[in-house]
């Protein structure tokens, strides 16, 4: 009731005032309004997309559009034509940005046939011993030898013979061979005939360096049957003292299922950056690549830069 007296008093009050008094009253309350008034409404643009008509709504007709410029004579105007080009547009996007990707293959190559240096990557099957051909069929270690190269004819891709993608883009895994000619028919024999070739022609000469090689770096016990696979980045690292390798022991290899699984994952690991940067410090271990690439520097870059440090000489230098 005490509120309802109070509303009623005020209202009286600001009857009885006079005009000159209640105008700035009113200009103040109009000002106010005018700077907390919303905007007016606009026109919502046109939808990007036409809404999907439903169930028992005709499609709107699709008619000429009619034209409102100053040029457009009688307001009708045709539809565009489609053309080819921008019917592919619209149903092939255009791919993603992004720097083009190393190109996984595998070759046979007798000595003198290609460069590591000429690779991304330079990667090696080498066997521990020659391979074992069939000469007892009862041997396992013939059929295994056999299923192994099988596998690395069917997981990995061929060299391109195009000139496109140059070597420099391609990280490649070589199968040794022992002369041009051996390489050349391995490469152009039909698939149930290469591997005979390959194994038989085998050479060993690259396969001891890559070998040892990894036994300088402690990845290898040199004791296991293999073969081992192992590659280089860049391709002019192949075999040099302290330059990380990407390696693979096939030793427990026995099934052909598992022989291909493990091709595949090499493929990848050799064909893309980081998965490639990624394997090497798995299969390492990360305090030996730590170390390694520590070594790589000090043997390097960083001997350079400690001989431009300014240090002090020997004791006993001065003339003191």
């Amino acid at each position: 009731m005490r509120d309802i007296l109070l509303a009623l008093f005020l209202c009286m009050f600001f009857a009885l005032l006079p005009a000159r008094l209640y105008a700035p009253l009113r200009e103040g309350g109009s000002v106010l309004r005018e700077s907390f008034s919303l905007p007016p409404l606009r026109t919502p643009p046109a939808p990007a997309f036409p809404e999907t008509p439903r169930e028992g709504t005709p499609p709107a007709p699709s008619g000429p559009r009619i034209a409102t410029g100053p040029d457009s004579g009688t307001g009708i105007a045709p539809p565009a034509p489609k053309t080819e080009s921008s019917t592919q547009e619209l149903a092939a996007p255009k791919p993603r940005g992004g720097r083009l990707r190393p190109r996984s293959a595998r070759l046979f190559a007798g000595p003198g046939d290609l460069s590591p240096d000429d690779f991304a990557a330079y990667g090696v099957i080498a066997f521990n011993g020659a391979p074992k051909v069939a000469v007892d069929a009862s041997d396992s270690e013939v059929a295994r030898h056999r299923m192994i190269c099988e596998a690395f004819l069917a997981t990995l891709a061929p060299r391109p013979a195009q000139a496109t993608p140059s070597p420099a883009r391609i990280v490649v895994t070589v199968w040794p061979m022992q002369s041009s000619a051996s390489a050349e028919r391995a490469t152009q024999a039909p698939p149930g005939e290469a591997c005979p070739i390959a194994l038989q022609r085998y050479r060993m000469p690259i396969a001891h360096v890559a070998i040892s090689a990894a036994v300088d770096s402690g990845l290898l016990n040199p004791f296991r049957r293999g073969p081992f696979l192992m590659a280089w980045q860049p391709g002019a690292a192949f075999a040099s003292p302290g330059k990380p390798i990407l390696f693979d022991d096939l030793s427990d290899v026995t099934r052909a299922e598992e022989a291909r699984a493990r091709f595949a994952r090499w493929d990848s690991d050799i064909g893309l950056e980081e998965n490639y940067a990624r394997a090497l410090v798995e299969r390492m271990g990360r305090i030996a690549y730590t170390r390694l690439q520590l070594r790589a520097w000090a043997d390097g870059p960083g001997a350079t830069w400690l001989r431009a440090l300014p240090l002090p000489g020997p004791a006993g230098d001065g003339d003191g």
